[in-house]
């Protein structure tokens, strides 16, 4: 390698009195080009790809990018040569009717002390709402059944929304001729252990308006809900709110490990049930798994609450009722604790991440009967756990529960 002297005299009192001479490498130059300078206005909706040629005199180059933007290869060698870069893109669209906004980043392409700069840009998606598409509301079972498909599907509902943006009910429905129930918001993991985490998949997140009509015939048998498994006439609320809605129920429920079922929600994350009323029967037969938490409840199963990136996200169930005839019993399941089996006349289990949120049960009423004989069984709530307050509340329920635990084990016998 060509070296450069550098040389420096130093003059003291007229004279030369020093010359120090340093040798230091020459630092070599590298460059990397692309045929393609910028990348902008991407599709939001199937995106596709885009190919760049790199080209580098360094020994090698890496590559990184926005998480949107998939880079293949992420790596390749140089020396003068060129390489195909194909840059795939994530959608940034979700349904016709929902705004997502424009995104922009870079590609940064790196090598021998040297980067180059591709920027890249993908367009956003303005939703479209037809005013026209509304037909303001629920107006039979046969709407009410796509409704249903539709939050499932995670296609959009504007098509029951009234002129308050709620999905109204506008008569009463008879469900008595539905031979298997698909609960609306059908997600498969609930994410519902003691620190719970948002629903994955297509939970109901909006409000729900009964308009004070009710549901007859609402007569299912679920006995196996999976384990983390959620069932109702809701699965999953997030976000949400349920109001003026009666329900005549034959309910029963079972599980093979732990989950949750409530005959209007089985779980219920940062969401509100207001005015909801239940009579029937419910049947709870707890787990095919002995330790595993089943909560059941004549409102809900499972609620939660939490605060996330400063929001807090509160649950409340208000000024609902319920008049019950209760059958249940712990199936394999013979825990009187965290892990039981759970019956709560307005809900079986409530708990919170130790924050300041809170889930607030009050102005509930329960009435009917419990016979049971599994761990834990109430009128109102079957376990408080954190961050949950009860008030103003009546529980007239007559209970009766034969529960046994097992008895302790024998103490050891020393040799």
């Amino acid at each position: 390698m060509k070296t450069m002297q550098k040389c420096l005299i130093v003059l003291l009192a007229g004279a030369m009195a020093a010359v120090s001479c340093n040798k230091q490498p020459e630092t070599k130059s590298y460059t990397i080009t692309s045929d393609i300078t910028s990348v902008s206005e991407v599709a939001a909706n199937n995106p596709g790809t885009q190919t760049l040629v790199v080209t580098t005199d360094a020994p090698y180059w890496i590559a990184m990018g926005p998480e949107w933007v998939s880079i293949d290869p992420v790596m390749g060698v140089g020396g003068g040569k060129s390489t195909v870069v194909t840059l795939t893109f994530q959608s940034n669209y979700k349904n016709e009717s929902t705004d997502t906004f424009p995104r922009t980043g870079e590609v940064k392409f790196s090598g021998g002390m040297t980067s180059l700069v591709v920027p890249v840009s993908q367009l956003g998606h303005k939703g479209i709402i037809d005013p026209d598409a509304s037909i303001g509301g629920i107006p039979d079972e046969d709407e009410f059944m796509d409704f249903i498909a539709a939050v499932n599907d995670g296609e959009p509902i504007i098509r029951w929304l009234n002129d308050k943006q709620e999905v109204e009910l506008l008569e009463d429905l008879d469900l008595s001729g539905v031979e298997e129930w698909v609960p609306i918001g059908n997600v498969e993991k609930t994410g519902n252990g003691n620190n719970a985490s948002a629903p994955e998949g297509n939970y109901f997140s909006g409000v729900f308006n009964g308009g004070g009509h009710t549901i007859k015939g609402f007569k299912v048998s679920k006995t196996d809900i999976a384990d983390g498994g959620t069932f109702g006439f809701f699965g999953a609320l997030y976000r949400a709110t349920v109001k003026d809605l009666n329900i005549e129920a034959d309910f029963t429920v079972g599980g093979l490990a732990t989950g949750d079922a409530g005959v209007l929600a089985g779980t219920v994350y940062a969401s509100t049930i207001e005015n909801v009323k239940v009579t029937g029967t419910i049947k709870t037969e707890g787990t095919q798994t002995d330790n595993k938490r089943f909560a059941v409840g004549g409102i809900a199963g499972f609620v939660f609450c939490c605060s996330s990136e400063g929001d807090l996200l509160e649950s409340s169930i208000k000024g609902c009722e319920v008049n019950v005839t209760v059958t249940g019993n712990g199936g394999a399941n013979t825990k009187n604790g965290a892990t039981a089996p759970m019956f709560g006349g307005i809900a079986g289990f409530s708990t919170g991440d130790k924050s300041a949120a809170r889930t607030t049960i009050e102005n509930c009423v329960a009435r009917g009967t419990i016979n049971a004989d599994q761990g834990r069984c109430s009128g109102i709530l079957a376990t408080a756990n954190n961050a949950t307050v009860i008030k103003d509340c009546t529980n007239y329920m007559s209970q009766v529960n034969n529960f046994a635990p097992p008895p302790p084990a024998p103490p050891r016998r020393r040799a």
